[in-house]
Formats: structure tokens, sequence, C-alpha cells
């Protein structure tokens, strides 16, 4: 994975950006990255506001992200985020959604819930370039990567497979719409079909399912 930006001299503090959209779980987490030795919060921000400003405001090294229980829309900001060349940790609430943010070739993947220690651990592997993932998303990670036996019984048309791989990259249907050029009621009908012909529950469990069978290039 190609980074951007130098990695941080070891005998400096570490600048982290903290990314959330509930007011108390930002406040949280930075009063817990505070507290690490040799680290220090830069910023904090929410999803709502430029994110590509805020990053080249307070030239983070790492960006913490949590993405809350609502996702809807996170994933697309964090696509963006991505192309910054800053490393990313991102709390993840489940299974699903950890599989759905691996896509973007985050370098931290830990839960919501994970102790003070272990989020210490990643942001210091992540600023020396390395992938940290918690044991509770990794099986589920290298299993969908294993090559699969699974077919459909109704095959995914040369749109549906397009609109699946925007899915995978966490766009929204409104976003689909725009990348596409269709309207956004065309965008759900796409999802709904891929959801139907998969039969996933979530879109998340439809990107799972698409990567097992090939269909989502990573």
């Amino acid at each position: 994975m190609e980074n951007k930006r130098d990695y941080p001299d070891s005998r400096d503090d570490l600048r982290i950006l903290v990314v959330a959209e509930d007011n108390l779980a930002r406040a949280g987490l930075s009063s817990l990255i505070s507290e690490f030795p040799g680290i220090i919060v830069a910023g904090q921000t929410s999803t709502s506001t430029d994110l590509t400003e805020n990053i080249d405001l307070y030239r983070p090294d790492i960006i913490v992200w949590d993405l809350g229980f609502d996702t809807s829309g996170s994933l697309e900001w964090l696509a963006a985020a991505t192309e910054s060349g800053v490393p990313i940790v991102v709390l993840a609430p489940d299974a699903d959604t950890a599989l759905a943010v691996s896509y973007h070739g985050v370098y931290g993947l830990l839960p919501r819930d994970t102790e003070g220690h272990i989020l210490l651990a990643a942001i210091k592997a992540s600023a020396e370039g390395l992938v940290a993932i918690d044991a509770r998303f990794r099986d589920l990670l290298l299993r969908v990567r294993e090559p699969s036996q699974e077919y459909i019984a109704e095959p995914l048309t040369p749109r549906e497979i397009e609109v699946l791989q925007l899915v995978a990259q966490g766009m929204t249907n409104k976003a689909i719409a725009l990348r596409l050029s269709i309207s956004e009621h065309t965008a759900k009908f796409h999802v709904n079909s891929i959801l139907g012909k998969l039969s996933a529950h979530s879109r998340a469990e439809a990107v799972t399912i698409g990567t097992r069978l090939g269909l989502v290039r990573l």
C-alpha cells in the first residue's frame, strides 16, 4: 500500500486527527488518546465537515476514525480520506462493517470497544506502515478471500456488477446515481436487485458474497 507521506520520526510526538460523527464519542476518544505517551490529539472533526480541509489544517500523522453505529455515508467519506495518504485506524461497530471498511485500504481495523493499550499498539503500528487487524475481525477477512464454490442461480448483469463494485467502495445510492449518471431511484432498484440475487440482507453482506464469487475487485 503506497503512503503519500513520510512516516513520522519516532522521536517526535505522533499527531492524531480524531474523526467521529457523535460528539460524545469524539470527545471520549480524544480524551483517551491524549493520555497515550508520545501522542497528541492535533484536532477533532466529524464527517459532516470538509475532511480534506481538516487533514490539511491539522496535518495528522494518523487518523483515528470511530464509525459509530450508524455508518450510512461514512464509508464514502472514508474512501475519500484514504486518498490523502494518511494512515487511518478505524473503530468499527461489527464484522460486516469491518469487512466493508477493509476494501478501503485502512491501516488499522478494530472493534469500537477496543481497550486503550490495543488502540495504542494499532496507532504505533500504523505509524510504521504496518496493518493492525483485531482478532475478532481477522478470521472473517481471511475467510472471504478464500476461493469459493458458491454460485447464484441468476447472474448479475454487467450494470449490477458495476453497482456492486461502487457499493463495495462505500457509496450511497445517491453517489452511485451521480457516478453512473442515472436516477437515484434506478440506483436503488439495482441495489435491491443485487441483494435479491445474492440472497443478502444488507449491502455489507452483498459485498461479502460478491467478493467470494469474484464479482468485487479488491
